[in-house]
């Protein structure tokens, strides 16, 4: 009994010679493509440029818009945290800039090394995917499966500067958003995906009343700032010292 070593069978006509050339070249070629579209592709998730990965078919929240540390920290503690939530749930922010996307990577990573305060732990940072990209372009929408989420919110900034641009972007990111879902919607069985918008007025909301955020199936709610600090100095007048309570109870949860 004997083994067949390389080199046991090779080519003696001039044919068969030029087609083990032939193939030896093509499968160098291929090699070399497939190297390079797999680290271009390992570099294009890197840079945030990637799909959303969901091979689990988890159930995810897509956050928009000026997300900051503390709303990605709340967010994550709300919706990640095993204490809060039975199953494996993720999170697919979408921010404007690179820099952006590395500020936000490195402030999750001090807060698992313990070098900052918070309960992001290993386990949830591997369900938080950062993403760089525009709401109002549908390519991004689809890179991160929009149609599929549980529920999109669509943050602003967190100075109350130009008010009015802010808003008026804010209402603009959900027209875009909307648009994409109406188009998608026969792709997921024609369920609605609920999308909550931040605004600092309410008015420009009310005033340019959008047939697609309007319409009966559209399952968009406004938080409007001001109204809820109008709300909450109000409940304070009535009830003393209800504000206090209701801080005391938010640092408790925190």
């Amino acid at each position: 009994c004997c083994c067949d070593r390389y080199g046991d069978f090779f080519a003696t006509t001039l044919i068969g010679r030029a087609l083990m050339i032939l193939c030896i070249a093509l499968g160098i070629v291929a090699f070399g493509v497939k190297t390079t579209q797999l680290f271009e592709a390992y570099r294009t998730d890197n840079a945030g440029y990637g799909r959303f990965h969901n091979p689990e078919q988890s159930q995810f929240v897509v956050l928009v818009g000026e997300v900051s540390e503390e709303i990605l920290k709340l967010m994550s503690n709300q919706l990640l945290h095993p204490d809060r939530f039975v199953g494996n749930m993720k999170l697919a922010v979408l921010v404007s800039t690179p820099e952006k996307l590395t500020e936000l990577r490195s402030f999750i990573a001090s807060i698992v090394d313990g070098t900052q305060g918070g309960s992001i732990t290993s386990e949830m940072e591997k369900n938080i995917q950062l993403f760089v990209g525009n709401p109002l372009e549908e390519e991004d929408l689809s890179r991160l499966q929009v149609e599929k989420a549980a529920g999109v919110y669509i943050l602003g900034p967190e100075a109350h500067v130009n008010v009015e641009s802010r808003d008026l972007r804010q209402l603009f990111t959900a027209v875009a958003i909307r648009r994409y879902l109406k188009v998608k919607r026969a792709d997921v069985g024609g369920r609605s995906v609920p999308i909550k918008v931040t605004v600092t007025q309410k008015r420009f909301y009310e005033r340019y009343q959008h047939p697609l955020l309007t319409e009966a199936t559209a399952d968009v709610d406004v938080i409007c700032y001001n109204k809820l600090i109008a709300s909450l100095l109000a409940s304070s007048c009535f009830a003393p010292g209800f504000l206090t309570f209701l801080m005391n109870l938010v640092i408790l949860g925190a």
